[in-house]
């Protein structure tokens, strides 16, 4: 029922799962929790064995500290949007999602996650420097070759940039971090995104309508589309 509940108005029913520590009994969990590899704004990433199928996956717990109902709903609204929208992307150079479920805290707060590849490598940030031209430049065409498939299902990307391309061990490519991506077919998901030292003029200019209370004065939300992501990947280049 919690998640039943938890899951309106995002069109898909969101399963509970079972969550425990690496030190307490894993009998019958769906994941077991290693270690902590990260965390951002609203979630935290964990290392976890995926207990059936005896995995190391990635886990990405949403935490929502804002004290705000509106604020929280358009958190856990994006944060599973950005699960959404990556499971949709089934491509080799696209960090692939395996779940997505719900987890219930000691407190009873009631957290939804979702379960990825756990990527053993570095950001293309770290080792651009580090690697010759023709390196780069076979990095760049697979992160070029991602997001035209993205948008051939209407998907932008909307945070190109190194930090967001991931170099696994063996050379693999991944472009991570959808969080700020927008479905063209769906015009309620546009919203403001990207990062300044690489964002698209008509992105930059939607930032400021927004900011200025400008909706109904600027053309800039419909400009934004593929093209600001190619903008997006001449930055890159």
């Amino acid at each position: 029922a919690a998640a039943e509940a938890y899951s309106q108005g995002l069109n898909t029913l969101i399963p509970p799962r079972t969550m425990v520590r690496k030190e307490e009994s894993h009998e019958n969990s769906d994941y077991q929790i290693e270690k902590k590899l990260g965390a951002g704004a609203f979630g935290v990433v964990f290392r976890a064995t995926q207990t059936p199928l005896e995995r190391s996956v990635a886990i990405k717990v949403l935490q929502n500290k804002s004290d705000n109902v509106a604020q929280q709903t358009r958190v856990k609204n994006e944060f599973l949007r950005e699960a959404q929208f990556t499971g949709r992307l089934e491509h080799p150079n696209i960090v692939p999602i395996h779940d997505i479920g719900l987890t219930v805290s000691p407190s009873g707060n009631v957290n939804p996650f979702y379960v990825m590849k756990e990527i053993r490598g570095q950001s293309w940030h770290k080792e651009i420097r580090k690697q010759s031209l023709n390196e780069n430049l076979s990095v760049f065409k697979n992160v070029v070759n991602a997001i035209g498939f993205a948008h051939s299902q209407n998907i932008l990307h909307c945070d190109l940039k190194p930090d967001n391309v991931m170099i696994g061990e063996f050379g693999e490519v991944l472009v991570v971090d959808w969080g700020q991506a927008v479905d063209l077919s769906n015009p309620e998901t546009m919203r403001p995104g990207g990062t300044p030292a690489y964002i698209s003029p008509e992105m930059a200019q939607y930032w400021i309508d927004i900011y200025m209370d400008r909706k109904g004065e600027s053309a800039s939300r419909k400009d934004v589309g593929q093209r600001s992501d190619v903008y997006l990947l001449g930055a890159l280049l």
